[in-house]
């Protein structure tokens, strides 16, 4: 998931905070300790989806979590990444979903667009309204096995 906090209560929280919580947490409750195999490599994978933006920006920086199997190079690319935020003025409100979104079911936000329901929430001026979803037919988008790779539809 690109933004756990959209089922947060505390309300929006930013991608660096939540990467940050997230390594803090997999100190704690290590992958590897629970049968997933090489910890650093689960971390990093959910660590790139969670800062999949700001990676974009930086390919040096993008290619340095991708190929590291260091837990202390999560930390830096973390720090590097909220350097760069604050270096171009980042704005947490300003932030978005961005790769996850082409995946997901669209629905009718409160203004009558249709959009994911993360962007419906996003926008909404109350995270506690509803989000209806509706139902696409078969051939108005790609299916979600699309995201590895293959020409599904």
């Amino acid at each position: 998931l690109e933004y756990p906090a959209f089922f947060s209560e505390r309300g929006r929280v930013g991608r660096c905070a939540l990467a940050r919580e997230f390594l803090e947490l997999s100190e704690k409750y290590p992958p590897e300790k629970g049968g997933q195999g090489n910890g650093v490599r689960c971390v990093r994978v959910h660590l790139h989806r969670i800062l999949h933006e700001d990676l974009q920006m930086d390919s040096e920086l993008r290619d340095k979590l991708a190929f590291t199997t260091d837990r202390k190079v999560l930390y830096e690319v973390l720090e590097q990444v909220e350097k760069n935020q604050k270096a171009r003025g980042h704005i947490v409100e300003n932030e978005g979903p961005s790769w996850y979104v082409r995946h997901t079911r669209k629905v009718k936000c409160e203004n009558g667009e249709y959009k994911s329901a993360i962007q419906c929430k996003m926008e909404s001026e109350s995270a506690s309204k509803q989000v209806h979803l509706i139902d696409m037919e078969e051939n108005e988008g790609m299916c979600f096995g699309n995201i590895f790779g293959e020409e599904v539809y």
